[in-house]
C-alpha cells in the first residue's frame, strides 16, 4: 500500500502475489491524485490494484492479467478506482484478461462525502477478457457527472455485464456478453435534475443461458428527481443479436 499528500502515483511490471485473506496488492491513495501503471501479472485475495484519491484525477492503466485467488473474502473487484472528496475525475484503462472469481471485474465511481456529491466524470475503457462470478464485469457510478463505459472484449459473468448510473450515463458496447446470472447483461441509469441521460450503443452479442430466464438483456432509463422542471431522455440502440436460452 503507497499513500501520501498530494498526488501518488505506482509503475509495477513484475509480477505479484498475495496471499493473505483480503489484502489489496496495489494500494495506492492520495490527497490530490493518484495513478496505477501495471503492465505485471498480480494474483492476490483482495482487489489487485485499488487506487483512491480525496480529490483530483484517479487513473488506471493496466496490461496485466489479473487473478482473484478464491478465499472468503468475496465480491471484491479486481480493478477499483474512487474519488471521495468534492471533486475529481476516474480514468481506468484495461487490455490485460481479469478474472474475477467470486468478485468482479472493474469498479469506478465517484462517492459521496459529508452529504456533499461528488463532481466529476467516470470513464471506463475495457479491451482485455473479463470472468467473473460474484460481481459486474464492469460497474461504475458519477451521481453529478458523466459516466462512460467503452467495452470491446467478451465479458462471461455469472452475475451482470455492465453496469452505470450517472446524471449522464453512456454505454458504448462492442464485446460479446455472456451471463449466467440473474442480472442484466447490461444496466443503464441516469439520475439528474431534470437534464439526465441515458445512452446505450451495443454491437456486441448477448447471450442470456438458463439461470438468465427471468431477467432483461438492456435495461435503460433516465429518471428525474423530484420537483425537476425536465424529463430525463433515454436512447438505446441495438446492432447485435440477442439470445436468450
Amino acid at each position: 500500500a503507497v499513500g501520501g499528500g498530494g498526488r501518488v502515483s505506482v509503475t509495477n511490471t513484475g509480477h505479484l502475489g498475495s496471499a493473505n485473506n483480503g489484502l489489496h496488492t496495489i494500494d495506492v491513495l492520495g490527497d490530490d491524485g493518484a495513478k496505477v501503471d501495471n503492465s505485471g501479472a498480480i494474483d492476490g485475495t483482495g482487489a489487485s490494484i485499488r487506487a483512491r484519491s480525496a480529490n483530483g484525477a484517479v487513473e488506471v492503466f493496466n496490461t496485466g492479467a489479473l487473478t482473484k485467488i478464491e478465499s472468503s473474502n468475496s465480491g471484491l473487484y479486481r480493478i477499483t478506482g474512487e474519488v471521495n472528496g468534492t471533486s475529481g475525475s476516474v480514468l481506468i484503462d484495461n487490455s490485460g484478461r481479469l478474472f474475477g472469481g467470486s468478485g468482479g471485474g472493474i469498479s469506478a465511481s465517484m462517492f459521496q462525502a459529508n452529504g456533499i456529491s461528488v463532481e466529476g466524470d467516470v470513464t471506463v475503457r475495457n479491451s482485455g477478457e473479463i470472468f467473473v462470478g460474484g460481481g459486474w464485469g464492469i460497474s461504475i457510478q458519477a451521481r453529478k457527472g458523466t459516466a462512460t463505459i467503452d467495452n470491446q472484449e467478451r465479458i462471461d459473468s455469472d452475475a451482470g455485464g455492465l453496469y452505470i448510473q450517472a446524471a449522464k450515463a453512456v454505454i458504448n458496447n462492442r464485446g460479446a456478453l455472456d451471463m449466467d446470472g440473474r442480472r442484466e447483461a447490461i444496466y443503464a441509469l441516469a439520475y439528474g435534475a431534470g437534464d439526465s441521460f441515458a445512452q446505450v450503443v451495443n454491437s456486441g452479442a448477448i447471450l442470456l443461458n438458463e439461470k438468465s430466464s427471468y431477467t432483461r438483456a438492456v435495461y435503460i432509463d433516465a429518471a428525474t428527481e423530484l420537483g425537476a422542471p425536465e424529463w430525463g431522455r433515454a436512447q438505446l440502440t441495438n446492432r447485435a443479436e440477442i439470445v436468450s436460452l
